[in-house]
């Protein structure tokens, strides 16, 4: 990653694996706090499950999120086990092709980020270091990942999609 995220802002070329175990054990936090909105909003519906102009809800930026991670967290643990796996297509991209659609809660969706972040996180923590984040995948059409590679588009994943879903709250419910 060598230039910020146009949409989000997320430049992850310092972002550590300490950095990043850090950050993935925000999340929970970070998403809960607007997900889970004020009393207040009840008369709109439900604003996390409602598409904002760009036919995402904040719902379903958080579950692009948690699947992102999970996946991510997989992948992670193969490159550090086998020698070059081939990760193919699997790798996430940060913007889907269409918006996936949840039918799970917040809290629900919430508890699959927790998972998802605190799986990677472990795994990030569990890592001998060194020479660990060096080590490569192959991706589609390709491109070489480090493992380092993966946890900071785990980090981007969910910097990117919690930005996402606080603009689609703001865009829905009309409020800054």
């Amino acid at each position: 990653m060598t230039a910020a995220c146009p949409d989000c802002g997320f430049d992850g070329s310092s972002v550590s694996p300490a950095d990043a175990a850090v950050a993935l054990r925000s999340f929970p936090r970070r998403y809960r706090a607007i997900l889970i909105r004020p009393q207040e909003e009840d008369a709109h519906k439900d604003p996390a499950r409602r598409a904002g102009a760009a036919g995402w809800s904040a719902l379903d930026h958080a579950a692009w999120a948690a699947a992102a991670i999970d996946t991510i967290a997989s992948q992670v643990r193969q490159v550090l086990i086998h020698d070059a796996p081939d990760l193919g297509a699997a790798v996430p991209p940060i913007e889907p092709p269409s918006p996936p659609r949840t039918e799970d809660s917040p809290d629900d969706v919430i508890g699959q980020i927790s998972a998802a972040t605190d799986t990677l996180a472990g795994v990030i923590e569990g890592a001998a270091g060194g020479d660990d984040w060096t080590r490569t995948a192959g991706g589609a059409g390709g491109h070489q990942l480090t493992s380092l590679d993966l946890v900071r588009l785990a980090v981007h994943q969910g910097v990117h999609h919690l930005r996402a879903a606080d603009k689609v709250l703001q865009e829905v419910v009309g409020r800054p």
